[in-house]
């Protein structure tokens, strides 16, 4: 299940329901009195199932998982109105096996969305960027191998958070994403056991990050224990290793340039990073622009 608001004080809840033993993508209209307005179960050929929901400004959008026809599982993006009717959904990435598990509203417009896919037999971490119309942007494929259990959108960008695996283990990830898909930060914690991971992430009204987590010596039968960290935007959750950064929120380091990274490093503070990707130079006549030495 997950939640998120609609219009006029009311929210969709996405969620999955069975019919004739088939799981289906269901979306809930509730109330600002907390009443169930509506329920409307997508019709779709094979079984699905919405792991994820984010707001919209005339409706919202929702993304999980769909049966397709060889067997495998495809990332599943479905866009609806405020009265919750279907106008369009996606297939994303093309992995034998895909899930969408969390999507954040683009402040440009449209959706980030995170989860996880098959590459080469190994569960990779997958991001994606799309347009209001669902239609994708960008894709990325993290490196290592894990999965995605979280996002929110930021002024620059996107964070993620979810699980890094090891041959025995596993930490608790945050990856941050510029808005064109660059990783400008990848940070894996050990939260005092075996295995750890992040499920949630917020962000304050003074930019810092909170994560909400688990961490446990057996995931399947061992006792689990919830983690909560206040992080600043750079990830440091101690102020010892955090140096210079302690005191730096992720505004302070903006300048503004469209083609540079703007990251903090604890011994040096604002550390601002040319990138030669693709931009926009806001004149009608050229297209394919790209970042030179920063401008």
């Amino acid at each position: 299940f997950d939640v998120g608001p609609l219009s006029a004080g009311t929210h969709v809840v996405a969620a999955t329901g069975v019919t004739d033993k088939v799981s289906k993508g269901q979306l809930l209209r509730v109330g600002a009195d907390g009443a169930m307005v509506a329920i409307v179960t997508l019709v779709t050929p094979t079984d699905g199932a919405l792991a994820a929901v984010a707001a919209a400004p005339d409706g919202a959008a929702a993304c999980g998982r769909r049966a397709v026809g060889d067997g495998g599982d495809r990332g599943w993006l479905v866009g609806v109105d405020s009265k919750l009717a279907l106008r369009w959904q996606r297939l994303v990435w093309g992995n034998e096996v895909s899930a969408c598990t969390a999507l954040a509203t683009r402040p440009a417009g449209g959706w980030f969305g995170a989860g996880h896919g098959m590459a080469d037999g190994v569960l990779r971490p997958l991001v994606f960027a799309t347009n209001g119309a669902g239609r994708p942007l960008w894709t990325r494929q993290l490196a290592g191998a894990g999965g995605l259990a979280g996002a929110h959108a930021l002024a620059d960008g996107v964070a993620v958070v979810g699980m890094a695996m090891g041959a025995d283990s596993a930490k608790a990830s945050l990856t941050r994403l510029s808005a064109d898909g660059r990783t400008l930060l990848a940070q894996q914690v050990d939260l005092g056991a075996s295995y750890s991971a992040w499920s949630q992430i917020g962000l304050g009204a003074d930019g810092r990050l909170l994560l909400v987590g688990l961490a446990s010596e057996n995931f399947v039968s061992g006792p689990q224990h919830g983690v909560v960290w206040r992080a600043d935007p750079w990830g440091h959750a101690a102020c010892a290793e955090a140096g210079k950064c302690g005191a730096v929120m992720a505004k302070a380091c903006a300048d503004g340039d469209g083609c540079t990274d703007e990251t903090c490093g604890a011994a040096s503070g604002c550390v601002i990073t040319p990138h030669a990707s693709a931009c926009e130079d806001g004149k009608a006549c050229s297209v394919g622009g790209s970042c030179v030495a920063g401008k």
